[in-house]
């Protein structure tokens, strides 16, 4: 009998192969199915519970999976920019596609009405349930299982930003290279050329040094932000391949 036909009539279902893919066993099936029952469902079957407390707690438990991760594998990047990231992988949209992948959808318990309507498709739906299943595991195993379980459904977007995000920070990989292999700092030493009687606006040009080191990087632009990036960009173009596949 399928997973449909057992929901239909409120019966347990087999989610064995979700935790196969999850790559966690639980311990206490009524956590997971907790974490896949819909309020809609819990109104029909005059149940209890309903996955929305465990989805608040899921929530939590992402955002700092996420946060420590990136503190970790990010150095040097801003901590404006790490909440931007980290804000792109727990959105609705990115929950939801990681929900399809597992194919939750498929072992969600929905009222009639919200099968009928496709709630197994919904994308809020499974990005609920996504940060509920999150939770359930939590739960029931501890932070090293929910922290497995992560890694298991959130390196493929850890290593996607890590392979676009200095693309975006010059100025924060520069740094980082100088810490991590020289022990030291970039220093930015601006100088202004002043505006021409033409009405051109001034220009500012800035030397990006790896202090104490000959690595150096020649950078301009209309503002010392523009210029201080556009002379890291240079200042990463000169230093060694070898060194920044290692980053």
């Amino acid at each position: 009998m399928n997973v449909k036909d057992k929901s239909d009539r409120g019966e347990p279902h087999d989610t064995s192969a979700l935790e196969e893919t999850l790559g966690y066993r639980f311990k206490s099936g009524k956590l997971l199915t907790a974490a896949l029952t819909h309020p809609s469902y819990r109104s029909d079957k005059k149940l209890d519970f309903d996955n929305q407390r465990l989805e608040f707690l899921g929530d939590a438990i992402l955002g700092f999976l996420l946060a420590e991760t990136m503190f970790v594998r990010f150095k040097g990047v801003d901590e404006g920019t790490l909440t931007v990231l980290r804000s792109s992988v727990a959105s609705g949209a990115n929950l939801a596609e990681k929900a399809a992948l597992i194919n939750a959808g498929e072992f969600l318990l929905l009222g009639n009405g919200e099968k009928k309507n496709g709630g197994g498709l919904r994308k809020s739906n499974l990005a609920d349930a996504m940060e509920a299943i999150i939770a359930a595991v939590y739960l029931d195993g501890g932070m090293d299982a929910a922290r497995d379980v992560f890694h298991r459904l959130f390196d493929s977007d850890m290593d996607k930003l890590k392979s676009n995000i200095w693309d975006n920070n010059p100025k924060g990989l520069a740094q980082h290279i100088a810490e991590t292999f020289f022990k030291t700092r970039v220093s930015y030493e601006f100088s202004v050329r002043a505006s021409e009687p033409s009405g051109a606006d001034e220009e500012f040009r800035v030397r990006a040094v790896i202090t104490g080191t000959d690595y150096a990087g020649d950078g301009v632009g209309h503002n010392k932000k523009e210029a201080s990036v556009d002379a890291a960009r240079d200042l990463i173009k000169k230093l060694p391949e070898e060194l920044i596949e290692t980053v």
